[in-house]
């Protein structure tokens, strides 16, 4: 598994705590996930989309796991060759559920592999395991239904 660099993470961190400058870099990161908050996500392997870049001969893809401090840990990278305007992790490589990440995308170009600036971090949350609670309360209500159900 690769590691972002020292320079990915410096940018997330400062894009996260809004030091950096304006503008949205290269590629436009569409999904999942929001600038401003940590969007709720239905899934722990979630396909990560952005906006094709012209003349893009491949993309490279950060993800980082937000801490609960709201600092920013490389959890891993990921080149796309080609013109693919989306990744979904496998399997072995989902995410830890009830944990937040963000993630940004930059564009190749060329056969140096030379990225476009890093498009802003989006921030999202993995859902969470229900608490014992949570499916008490579920099994309540489905018994309740059951029973009206039989009537």
């Amino acid at each position: 598994m690769s590691q972002p660099s020292h320079r990915v993470a410096g940018f997330l961190l400062l894009v996260l705590t809004g030091s950096a400058a304006g503008g949205d870099g290269g590629a436009l990161p569409v999904s999942p996930g929001a600038p401003e908050r940590a969007a709720e996500l239905a899934s722990s392997c979630p396909t990560f989309s952005w906006s094709a870049v012209p003349g893009a001969t491949g993309y490279r893809l950060a993800l980082f796991e937000i801490g609960e401090d709201g600092s920013a840990e490389p959890h891993f990278t990921e080149r796309i060759e080609g013109a693919a305007f989306s990744w979904t992790p496998a399997r072995e490589r989902c995410l830890v559920p009830g944990r937040e990440y963000a993630w940004v995308v930059a564009a190749e170009r060329g056969e140096a592999a030379a990225l476009d600036p890093w498009s802003v971090p989006l921030r999202f949350r993995v859902p969470g395991v229900p608490s014992a609670e949570e499916v008490r309360g579920a099994l309540e209500l489905l018994e309740r239904w059951r029973a009206a159900e039989a009537e």
